[in-house]
């Protein structure tokens, strides 16, 4: 499967050309890679040749029909069609295969809850409340949908809400997925293979069997006579697939049910087109009483306004089925089935899924295909995204040691709750395989199935997650990529607008995911390039809603520092990838390429220069966004989840800011961490071409930017990033008691010795993007382009020096036969002339221009000024 997947790859690769399909029958050949040469005549590999060489072969023949493939080279075949020999193996294998445990997975499932007061019943009484609003002249169906990043717990909710209320769980993974939870047994009957279903009646009628199972369970004296606690624990047991084992009792009911409706509906063939789009009247019927009889088995209060809710996981793959008849996705067929539901019957039903768009399940009115089919209500409900299982796993306890401090365990706790739970697990089964695992995973969900093998494959919305995960770039409100970076690249949804037009994505501080991220970068050099590309594209279309395009190249560069410095030796050999603590003056060396003793700082003692080398430690892996000016308690905060601070917008003195650890004389890294030996680092960036203006370098200090209960020597690290001179002089801070600030420069890119010459390129491009510029918006900008964007912006642009105003005219080279008039005095207070419209200057070009030669009458003499009143009035030159 994965081999067919990878061809699959290739084929849409070459679909994109434009020259790909020349006829029926070649793209027939294309794309099902039968054994027909575009001529009809069998074609059989060769002895020896790949099955690589054979696809190639046979798509050339379709891009190109009048050539013989098979007398081309392997090389020049992939030549012509843009690849190369490296590039086509990279492709096929692109998907990185993952070794997890299916049986850790599952344990996941019965660990010991956490957050539930702060998780499950904000979303059960958001539920129960959408449940009571349910009327079919207001809402399109009664559902909404949970959106949440992958691995953070969706299916796990589910499992909490059972607790609560009835839930009918299905899972609709594709067939022979290894994913967790398994396909359900009853996903067949979701997605069924028969094409010529009536799928409004097919959909009713499964519902109507999954109700009359409820109720026939609920009803059983043994179930009725028991607490509500358990009988929903008894339903669970009986339904609910989470694991492996199928849920033989429960799937066979529902079919037996299915099946008696359908022969008790077999005689029913007069449907009208009415009947297909909308279901016919005696099916709706059957579903409205199927309800309503679940409603009064579970009358009493105890079950409260929601009785019965449809949970549909891996809801996306509804879309991937078009109803034949209807022409609309499976999706929206299930959605009218739902919207026959009687109100009022607390009956409700969710979806979830990790890779679907967010307007796949929450379409805006516009976008829906089906729309046109619903005659009643239009709205959606809003679909719950405020999940709070970030960080419910970090441990009140702090780290003691920088051992403790650098714990893959500790570490892993951070952010989604899968991978400490799987850490743990993988370490029982294999203890040096266990962090490497886990990290695999994190990229893998990081980067969605990414072409990872080529530096050249990585697309927009993977480098945004990698960008979003190391310096925590956010992306304007209404740019359609946040959706994409929430379903398929672990980005938190923070907002969704009430017509779900604007979405929010963030990353929130994930050390595993920020790992994932220097661990893609760090494979390649080339990577690099491609995201900082990406990043400055973006700033030019204005598409980043945050941050400073000079800013963000610093915090790009200080990340690349710290991947290229070498680690501090450290015994524990299971840590996580690219998530090392690293020597202070190994840093700056790595950064300047310099020994740090013949690095000029600025400070007034040299002891304090001394401390911070000799003592100073550094630990972070990404940038995150602070709203305060931290203290040094803040700065401790900081060093254990291993993160650096992009300081709050106007801030006094500083754009960011990392911890630095004066680690004791003590070699050992179980000595105590100690709040006393905390400083930090305060980054300065300037964009600015030219000299360096340093006479606000007295700002750039702790005491400026009000930072507190920090008593050791500190540093700063000023870039300025477009500076052509070679020499700064540092103002002391204004206040005399602030005498332990340590400052360095670096003076341009071409300074930084930690970045290769295209990085630098790449910088270059991206420090000098210009957002408001509309041509930027243009990524193949030619002539035509350019004129059309600078006719419709004609006062943005400078215009070239000969479509400029003309001065008056010159006089004549040859005596005219009468004095030239003076040109009209200008008016004392008014501003400068403005310029001649293009219009304007035509026409002077035409009458006003010198002659070269006397003019057989006189030049007409220009007209004069208005003169301000307030002016001293003198003769016009007309007088």
């Amino acid at each position: 499967m994965t081999t067919q997947k990878s061809y699959s790859i290739i084929l849409r690769r070459l679909l994109d050309r434009k020259r790909c399909i020349n006829t029926t029958k070649n793209y027939t050949v294309f794309l099902t890679l039968n054994t027909l040469t575009p001529e009809g005549k069998e074609w059989s590999p060769l002895p020896g040749i790949s099955l690589l060489k054979t696809l190639i072969q046979r798509a050339h023949f379709v891009r190109f029909p009048e050539r013989h493939a098979s007398e081309l080279t392997e090389a020049e075949m992939l030549a012509q069609l843009g690849l190369s020999s490296t590039s086509a193996k990279q492709i096929v294998d692109a998907s990185p295969k993952i070794d997890w445990s299916t049986e850790i997975i599952q344990q996941g499932f019965d660990a010991e809850y956490q957050g539930h007061d702060l998780i499950v019943i904000p979303t059960l009484e958001t539920l129960r409340r959408y449940a009571g609003q349910w009327r079919e002249d207001a809402y399109e169906a009664p559902y909404t949908s949970i959106i949440s990043p992958t691995m953070s717990g969706k299916t796990r909710l589910l499992k909490e809400l059972a607790k609560h209320v009835c839930v009918v769980y299905i899972c609709l993974r594709k067939a022979g997925s290894t994913g967790q939870p398994p396909r359900s047994g009853l996903a067949r009957h979701f997605i069924p293979e028969e094409t010529k279903l009536n799928m409004i009646q097919h959909y009713s009628h499964l519902l109507i069997a999954i109700l009359k199972t409820v109720y026939d369970f609920f009803k059983r004296p043994d179930i009725s006579s028991k607490s509500l606690e358990d009988q929903l624990s008894e339903w669970f047991d009986y339904s609910f697939q989470i694991k492996s084992t199928l849920k033989v009792e429960f799937n066979t009911k529902v079919e037996y049910e299915l099946n008696n409706l359908k022969t008790a509906s077999s005689s029913e063939l007069n449907l009208t087109y009415n009947d297909i789009r909308l279901g016919d009247l005696p099916t709706r019927n059957k579903l409205a009483t199927a309800v309503s009889d679940v409603d009064e088995i579970m009358e009493s209060e105890k079950h409260g306004n929601l009785k019965v809710l449809l949970a549909i996981d891996e809801a996306s793959n509804l879309m991937d089925h078009t109803d034949r008849r209807l022409h609309i996705p499976y999706f929206s067929v299930f959605r009218q089935a739902l919207s026959t539901i009687p109100s009022s019957m607390g009956f409700f039903s969710v979806f979830t899924d990790t890779t679907s768009r967010v307007a796949n399940l929450n379409p805006t009115l516009d976008q829906d295909p089906s729309s046109r089919f619903h005659g009643r209500g239009v709205d959606l409900f809003a679909p719950i995204y405020k999940i709070s299982t970030f960080d419910v796993f970090v441990p009140k306890d702090k780290p003691s040691s920088w051992n403790d401090l650098l714990s893959p365990e500790r570490l892993f706790s951070y952010g989604c709750p899968f991978y400490l739970l799987y850490f743990k697990g993988a370490r029982k089964i294999n203890p040096k395989g266990a962090v490497q695992t886990t990290a695999m995973i994190a990229q893998a969900k990081l980067l969605f199935k990414t072409q990872s093998a080529s530096p050249g494959i990585l697309s927009s919305p993977q480098c945004f997650a990698i960008l979003g995960s190391i310096i925590q770039t956010r992306l304007s409100l209404h740019a359609p990529i946040n959706s994409e970076l929430i379903a398929s690249h672990a980005a938190h949804c923070m907002f969704i607008d009430s017509k779900r037009e604007m979405i929010v994505s963030d990353y929130p501080p994930q050390f595993v995911y920020a790992s994932a991220a220097n661990r893609a970068l760090a494979s390649d050099d080339k990577r690099w390039i491609e995201c900082i590309d990406t990043l400055a594209s973006a700033v030019r279309k204005g598409l980043v809603a945050l941050g400073d395009a000079g800013e963000m190249a610093t915090r790009l560069i200080l990340i690349r520092a710290m991947q290229k410095t070498k680690p501090i030796p450290h015994k524990n050999l299971d840590r996580i990838p690219n998530g090392y603590s690293v020597r202070l003056e190994d840093f700056l060396q790595t950064l300047s390429g310099k020994n740090p003793d013949d690095m000029k700082f600025d400070c007034s003692d040299e002891e304090y220069r001394n401390k911070l080398l000799d003592h100073g430690q550094v630990f972070f892996n990404h940038f995150t966004r602070i709203s305060y000016t931290p203290s040094a308690t803040d700065f401790l905060e900081l060093l254990y989840r291993g993160v650096a601070a992009q300081c709050k917008d106007q801030q006094p003195g500083l754009d960011d800011l990392f911890t630095i650890y004066l680690a004791p004389p003590s070699t050992s890294h179980y000595s105590q961490l100690d709040l006393s030996n905390i400083t930090f680092c305060g980054v300065q960036t300037k964009n600015r071409m030219g000299s360096v203006r340093m006479d606000e370098s007295h700002h750039w200090s702790k005491s400026f930017a009000e930072i507190e209960g920090i008593n050791n020597p500190y540093l700063i690290l000023l870039f300025s990033l477009k500076a052509t001179s070679s020499q700064v002089t540092w103002k002391p801070p204004e206040l005399k008691e602030d005498t332990q600030r340590v400052a360095y420069q670096f003076l341009g890119l071409g300074e930084i010795d930690c970045l290769t010459p295209e990085m630098r390129s790449g910088l270059e491009r991206l420090i000098t993007a210009i957002p408001d510029d509309l041509l930027n918006l243009h990524d193949k900008c030619n002539q035509h382009t350019k004129d059309w964007v600078k006719q419709l912006t004609p006062v943005f642009y400078p215009r070239a020096p000969e479509e400029q105003t003309p001065q008056s005219p010159e006089p004549s080279q040859q005596p005219s036969k009468r004095p030239a008039p003076e040109p009209p005095q200008k008016p004392a207070q008014l501003p400068a002339a403005k310029k001649q419209s293009n219009r304007t200057q035509q026409v002077t070009k035409q009458t006003c221009a010198p002659s070269l030669k006397p003019s057989k009458r006189p030049a007409p003499e220009p007209p004069q000024k208005p003169y301000n009143l307030r002016a001293p009035k003198k003769q016009s030159s007309r007088t």
